[in-house]
C-alpha cells in the first residue's frame, strides 16, 4: 500500500489522477461510487 501512495505523490500523480478523472467522468464506477463496474472493470479502464 506505501508503493502506491508514493506513486501518487511521485511524478504518475498528473497522469494518474487524470485517467481517474476521464474514468469518473465516463461513469465506469464501482457500486460504492453509484456504478455497476467493477474493480477489475475500473482499473482496466484507468
Amino acid at each position: 500500500m506505501r508503493e502506491a501512495f508514493r506513486l501518487a505523490e511521485g511524478k504518475a500523480k498528473g497522469p494518474l489522477m487524470q485517467a481517474i478523472e476521464r474514468v469518473c467522468a465516463a461513469s465506469i464506477l464501482t457500486p460504492d461510487r453509484g456504478g455497476t463496474a467493477t474493480a477489475k472493470d475500473a482499473t482496466d479502464a484507468i
